[in-house]
């Protein structure tokens, strides 16, 4: 695989430690959103418990960087944390913690959308990048198979993002911010866990006629 971000896509056996970055992964994904709700909870102050949360995440990058590991997924967990404080911190609402997290879920959907609009998948895109296929590589008559599961595929991951604005829209328009913040919870990992599974899945065998060897990829 090239990139080893999305190398789990490629593994004999479905590994949630590959997917979501293992223990480590998990609590950078979910810890500054529990620490919120928890916060709220108890004190009811937007300030404290914003600035908890982004404490938090400011926590997390720090250990990686300190131990000189990657920081991608760290510093993009704190970019969105930072947006989502100052953005309720400025409007004085608890509620606009969660707004920015809400467009890039409705970006995403749109994205995703206009991709089957246009008639190139951004699963199918993605796959041809991963595996090296020249971009036209769908309009092939042998790939029409593949083709097929990377469109539904594509819906599959639209679906996701629309369930999780379906859910949380109604109740950010309500001012309902200890609800909001658990939904944004339980919609988080626990959805996109059988949704990345059905891609391992329709996939993986496709992606290892592509992947280079173990001992390739022990080398990278």
């Amino acid at each position: 695989m090239p990139n080893n971000r999305y190398s789990w896509l490629a593994d004999e056996e479905f590994s949630l430690h590959s997917v979501l970055g293992g223990a480590r992964g998990v609590a950078e994904a979910v810890l500054p959103g529990l620490v919120f709700l928890g916060a709220y909870l108890i004190s009811g102050a937007l300030v404290y418990s914003a600035l908890a949360s982004a404490l938090c995440s400011v926590i997390f990058t720090v250990i990686r960087i300190a131990q000189r590991q990657a920081v991608v997924q760290a510093i993009s967990g704190l970019f969105g944390v930072a947006i989502a404080v100052v953005w309720a911190l400025v409007s004085g609402r608890g509620i606009h913690f969660f707004t920015w997290g809400l467009l890039t879920n409705a970006a995403s959907a749109l994205v995703l959308l206009l991709s089957l609009a246009v008639g190139w998948p951004l699963v199918a895109v993605i796959f041809g990048a991963l595996t090296g296929r020249p971009l036209n590589w769908m309009r092939q008559s042998e790939m029409r198979e593949l083709a097929r599961k990377c469109v539904w595929l594509t819906l599959v991951w639209t679906a996701l993002f629309i369930i999780r604005l379906v859910v949380q829209v109604p109740l950010w328009l309500s001012d309902q911010v200890a609800w909001l913040s658990a939904m944004k919870i339980a919609l988080g990992i626990p959805l996109f866990i059988p949704v990345a599974w059905l891609t391992w899945w329709l996939l993986k065998d496709d992606f290892n006629r592509a992947a280079p060897s173990p001992s390739e990829r022990s080398e990278e």
